[in-house]
């Protein structure tokens, strides 16, 4: 399935990087905790565990032919990286620092995307593509456990973020706080050409290669780039970047 999304809202790039490119105005400029922390010092507690442990990153720059090297994912089970929750929810938030409104900011949907994006049109379509569910009658199940990320009013001026970083003095591992949701998801199966990307916001497709040997190795060295060839002739578009992927393998009974 494909979709539109709102990446450029939390790519990690400084707020200066933000107002030339012209994503942000000066006036809605995000803060970034992490920056306060990284690059680290040298001679601090930081600087010293990476220099001994994983030097590789004081050098490391994104490099376009190679988006799959990232040399933090060494420390990411580590012990230190696990000190903290990866993600609070809404029963165990606490902040001295935070608004003490933070808890109860439930803004007006459609007012928000309105002035986040500048489209009123959004909303509207968001309502559309409900109507049409509502139409076609598809079977739906509505899970007890779906979160999201809460709307507390520190969004408005702190970016939300998950730290890859070993845990550090005065640095939480992330800001992002969940909140339940009631979800209702449908069974569209038999229907998935009744969705498109410029009226739904999302479509189904289907890959014509069969997976094998479906490893690590295997999706850097082969599935990335024929499905990269593939989206690029399927969506007509002039360039597909591939700069991540997840292996999961299932194991059940025969």
């Amino acid at each position: 399935m494909f979709s539109k999304s709102a990446l450029p809202w939390f790519s990690d790039l400084n707020c200066e990087a933000e107002r030339t490119c012209g994503k942000l105005p000066c006036s809605q400029a995000i803060g970034q905790p992490w920056t306060e922390f990284w690059p680290p010092k040298s001679g601090s507690q930081l600087h010293l565990y990476l220099q001994s442990k994983f030097p590789e990153v004081f050098s490391w720059r994104f490099d376009r032919t190679k988006p799959y090297d990232r040399p933090w994912r060494n420390w990411t089970n580590s012990a230190l990286a696990k000190r903290e929750p990866a993600v609070e929810t809404l029963s165990s938030y606490s902040d001295s620092g935070s608004n003490s409104n933070d808890l109860n900011y439930c803004p007006d949907l459609r007012s928000l995307t309105d002035v986040e994006s500048g489209n009123h049109s959004q909303h509207t379509s968001a309502l559309d593509l409900d109507e049409q569910i509502s139409r076609l009658g598809f079977p739906s199940v509505r899970p007890a456990d779906f979160h999201y990320i809460a709307q507390l009013s520190r969004y408005k001026h702190e970016k939300p973020y998950l730290s890859r970083l070993p845990c550090i003095d005065g640095l939480k591992r992330t800001n992002i706080v969940a909140k339940k949701q009631s979800v209702q998801i449908f069974e569209v199966n038999g229907h998935e050409e009744s969705f498109n990307i410029d009226e739904s916001g999302f479509e189904f497709a289907k890959w014509p290669v069969v997976p094998q040997d479906w490893s690590s190795s295997r999706v850097r060295s082969y599935y990335t780039q024929e499905l990269c060839k593939w989206l690029k002739n399927y969506l007509g578009c002039e360039e597909v970047f591939s700069y991540a992927y997840k292996v999961r393998l299932c194991f059940g009974r025969k």
